[in-house]
């Protein structure tokens, strides 16, 4: 697992020097990947080359293929199947939470907006007095329940339980702004 291929051509992630395949066999190298599409939506077309040296000084390689046949058109070479896997990539649904738990105790301790698709924003919390205690622009929205302007405060920097009202504006002027109430309990 290298967590810093960001898609381009890494040749040590297919790299194991102590794999050796005996003559005449053959392996597959299978590849989980996880995809965070930034706003992307579409197909995205993946493919991996792989190189192995079968003699000192002597060289071989072969092309990805759909992922699950060694050999797509069944001539026996599997070099010279170089078929692109399409992954097809839909767009994320906007998710508002109604509420979170900013208790550190790992569940639920990040009011985290998702599905903006690259969009950017202005989050604006306000309490039940209407006295504004955060404001987050960006295209990425997560709040940990600590105030980021005049507010009352909580233990750990952090606004007391209750009920807050939410405004989302989208800065494309696209979509209208969304509002609604969260539920912040420890």
């Amino acid at each position: 697992m290298n967590p810093f291929f960001d898609g381009a051509a890494v040749p040590e992630i297919t790299r194991a020097e102590e794999s050796i395949l005996p003559a005449h066999k053959r392996d597959t190298i299978t590849y989980a990947i996880l995809i965070d599409p930034h706003g992307f939506s579409g197909v995205l077309k993946n493919w991996v080359t792989g190189s192995a040296e079968i003699n000192p000084g002597v060289f071989a390689a072969d092309s990805s293929n759909n992922g699950f046949v060694w050999d797509t058109n069944g001539d026996g070479d599997p070099r010279n199947d170089n078929v692109v896997t399409l992954i097809e990539i839909n767009p994320v649904d906007l998710f508002i939470p109604e509420g979170f738990s900013p208790n550190d105790d790992g569940k639920y301790d990040l009011f985290q907006i998702t599905g903006l698709n690259e969009r950017a924003v202005t989050f604006t919390v306000y309490n039940r007095w209407g006295n504004k205690v955060c404001v987050k622009e960006g295209r990425e929205i997560s709040w940990d329940g600590r105030s980021n302007v005049n507010a009352v405060q909580f233990g750990n920097d952090k606004v007391p339980q209750g009920t807050y009202y939410y405004v989302l504006e989208f800065s494309d002027g696209k979509t209208e702004s969304l509002h609604g109430f969260l539920q912040l309990l420890y």
